[in-house]
């Protein structure tokens, strides 16, 4: 061998060491087949759909590394923004994947991205975003127009604008038409919920708001009471100038403010006067509230027929629960439901759903009329 040879493989490792290290170089290179913008967006998407959004997150963002003008990176990141309530953000990132589209599908799938955006957002993002979500919509239907997707989303923009009546016409195509489990699914689930909330009967737009939440705040159950029930009417004020020091200037605060001069056994403000409008009402609770106040509307009389003699019927409510009373008579009425009627599970530390909350309304209500 020639001993300069050496040095000339050296030279050239060397100069292949250089290249393979990305110096000078925007994009990453892929370290296997699958390491692909492509494939990290499919990926991120499955994640999403499946809630997990650390590791959609995770995924969207190596689509972006590999390919910083991958437009369904974009997408992905715009869509999980707007669920983590950073509504401006997730826009930004819509107008980005919008402006590297690259062909007609990734142009669809960006429309379809800012439809899941405005209906996540809704007025926060803008006050017409319901018809601008319906634009997109049109838009991507010139593309795709049989997509699963796209007329679920768009159902969903619809439910969320309280539009049930269209929702419900898009989720039924859904349902009837689509091949595909997951949307099928979700389709099947929305229509029952939508289902349950006409038949609960809300009458005011904040209460079909507060019917579609799978939670309900202490401020959101006393907008339930005071605008759905009018629980002021069936329930005689016992303070005139009720507060609490954290209601002011709270959307809710009139609500709320009705709700404590009623002072209704578990919707009192605590001994230092906070109401605390945030918190979430637990099924518990809520049993305790509404039989407040039917006793208070027709007396402890009402009450006898619900007597556990200090057993608890239920699996998961021990004998010695605060609210067994109250549940064991919500279950009677139909106020609330088993979560599971084989085991006739309650759930007494879950939330109350904002659908349940105005059913078991609706059932209280004909008891006091009746």
């Amino acid at each position: 061998m020639n001993r300069n040879e050496p040095w000339k493989i050296l030279t050239v490792l060397a100069i292949l060491v250089f290249n393979l290290s990305g110096c000078g170089l925007q994009n990453q290179y892929p370290q296997t087949a699958l390491d692909t913008p492509k494939h990290h967006a499919i990926t991120g998407n499955t994640f999403l759909q499946a809630g997990k959004l650390n590791d959609a997150l995770r995924e969207f963002q190596r689509a972006r590394e590999l390919d910083p003008e991958y437009a369904l990176a974009y997408l992905g990141l715009g869509v999980l923004a707007s669920l983590d309530h950073d509504c401006p953000g997730g826009l930004a990132m819509l107008q980005k994947a919008r402006g590297y589209a690259r062909d007609k599908n990734e142009e669809a799938e960006v429309n379809l991205g800012f439809i899941r955006v405005y209906a996540a957002c809704q007025e926060t993002l803008d006050a017409n975003w319901l018809p601008l979500a319906e634009k997109e919509f049109e838009l991507a239907s010139q593309i795709v127009p049989k997509s699963t997707a796209l007329t679920y989303y768009m159902g969903l923009a619809y439910k969320n604008a309280c539009d049930f009546s269209s929702a419900r016409q898009l989720f039924s195509q859904v349902r009837d038409h689509s091949q595909d489990r997951v949307f099928n699914a979700k389709a099947k689930q929305d229509l029952a919920l939508l289902k349950k909330i006409e038949q609960a009967g809300p009458v005011t737009l904040p209460g079909r708001k507060i019917a579609l939440l799978p939670s309900v705040t202490r401020a959101e159950l006393s907008v339930l009471l005071m605008r759905e029930m009018g629980a002021d009417r069936l329930v005689p004020p016992q303070f005139t100038a009720a507060s609490a020091i954290d209601v002011s200037g709270h959307k809710f605060q009139n609500d709320m403010e009705a709700v404590i001069a009623l002072g209704v056994d578990g919707l009192k403000p605590n001994q230092d006067h906070a109401f605390r409008p945030d918190d979430v009402v637990t099924r518990c609770q809520f049993a305790t509230i509404m039989k407040d106040i039917l006793r208070k509307s027709f007396g402890e009389k009402f009450l006898g027929t619900q007597a556990t003699g200090g057993h608890s019927p239920f699996p998961d409510v021990s004998d010695n629960a605060v609210c067994l009373e109250a549940l064991a008579l919500a279950i009677e009425l139909g106020i609330l439901e088993p979560i599971d009627r084989k085991t006739k599970s309650i759930v007494p530390a879950g939330p109350i759903t904002g659908v349940n909350a105005l059913w078991g309304i609706r059932v209280a209500e004909r008891q006091l009329k009746g």
